[in-house]
């Protein structure tokens, strides 16, 4: 098994936690696909060491698309969702002066992060956003994407594997929540 504390990367991450508390620091509101966690996985983590399952209250399951609000678990009348681990008040993949270990690894919701996509064209989160150290006045969207290393076609991308997951894999989802809660 691999030793977080060990791993070395350089990326926007770093320099962005420099600045500000950043959306690692709300890792536990990142939720992870199928094809994220088998992705971690074959970096040498298990399971244990990087879930953990987070219940929502219903005023916390929000928003218009009808496929995320879908996608929450049902547990003994509770909604869960698989999320990141966190340790104090940080992502357990982002390491002082090293950055994001996972690097191009990162989750989907990550590498998307603070973008979304709204009928087919990238806006930025609405609230949340409000995390990200690029989501400053002045920039444009266009600029933004740059500063994360990121494109519209990638962006697209990673949101149509986010959305995929939560319609096709919640069966999944809902095993290893079982195997995590236990």
């Amino acid at each position: 098994m691999k030793n977080i504390e060990k791993e070395f990367t350089t990326n926007v991450c770093l320099e962005c936690s420099k600045k500000c508390a950043g959306c690692c620091a709300i890792a536990s509101s990142v939720p992870l696909t199928i094809k994220d966690i088998r992705r971690i996985e074959k970096l040498g983590y298990k399971k244990r060491l990087f879930l953990s399952v987070k219940k929502y209250s219903k005023k916390e399951i929000i928003g218009p698309e009808k496929w995320w609000t879908n996608s929450f678990i049902d547990l003994d009348g509770n909604k869960y969702k698989l999320r990141l681990k966190i340790k104090g008040n940080r992502c357990i993949f982002l390491k002082d002066r090293k950055g994001c270990v996972l690097g191009n690894k990162r989750p989907f919701f990550c590498r998307i992060y603070p973008f979304w996509v709204e009928d087919n064209n990238i806006v930025l989160e609405k609230g949340d956003g409000v995390y990200c150290g690029v989501n400053k006045k002045g920039l444009t969207l266009q600029h933004k994407m740059r500063i994360m290393n990121e494109n519209p076609v990638k962006i697209k991308k990673y949101f149509s594997e986010i959305k995929n997951d939560c319609i096709k894999n919640k069966n999944k989802h809902e095993k290893i929540i079982y195997f995590i809660k236990k």
